[in-house]
């Protein structure tokens, strides 16, 4: 027989449950893009544009990629960078980069003594991208604030549904 109190109280119940879930899948989403997205965000808004020269390129080890077919997985590369600021400090990092792809076939996407444009921060200079990457991090940064706002609307609309239902347990009791 149909109760319409123990349909509210369900429908409490699994709009926490509802709301739980969106968290949770927001702090997924949190974990996936925070790396890139705070990078993104800190050069964007503390960053400075310079030339870095490509001092060593070379690919991956393939202990890196254990269980790909060999034809069918990408040959990363590590790229050493050397830039400097205009005091004339010089700095030296590198960055695993994926492979460029022409007409199909793998290239090396930069070549040793190559000057490119990069981006990378005066108060930590080990934070830095080429700006060709630099602009791909836009989407985690915008997914990074989106999962933040989505964990805080929710978070509030779950602590208010769970008040509500023990404001409605309370009230049960007295039928």
């Amino acid at each position: 027989m149909y109760n319409p109190r123990e349909a509210q109280e369900d429908f409490r119940i699994h709009t926490i449950f509802l709301f739980v879930a969106f968290v949770v899948i927001a702090f997924v989403f949190l974990k996936i893009a925070s790396e890139n997205g705070v990078t993104y965000i800190y050069l964007k808004y503390y960053g400075v544009e310079t030339n870095a020269e490509v001092i060593d390129a070379t690919p991956v080890d393939d202990d890196l990629w254990p269980g790909a077919s060999f034809d069918k997985r990408p040959r990363y590369s590590k790229y050493e960078f050397e830039y400097g600021d205009d005091e004339g400090r010089t700095f030296r990092n590198f960055l695993i980069l994926p492979p460029e792809y022409v007409d199909g076939e793998q290239t090396q996407l930069h070549e040793v003594g190559e000057l490119l444009a990069v981006i990378y921060s005066e108060e930590k200079p080990e934070i830095f991208l080429p700006l060709s990457f630099f602009h791909r991090k836009r989407m985690d940064a915008n997914i990074l604030i989106t999962s933040i706002l989505v964990i805080a609307g929710f978070s509030f609309l779950t602590f208010r549904k769970i008040v509500s239902y023990t404001r409605f347990r309370n009230r049960a009791r007295y039928y």
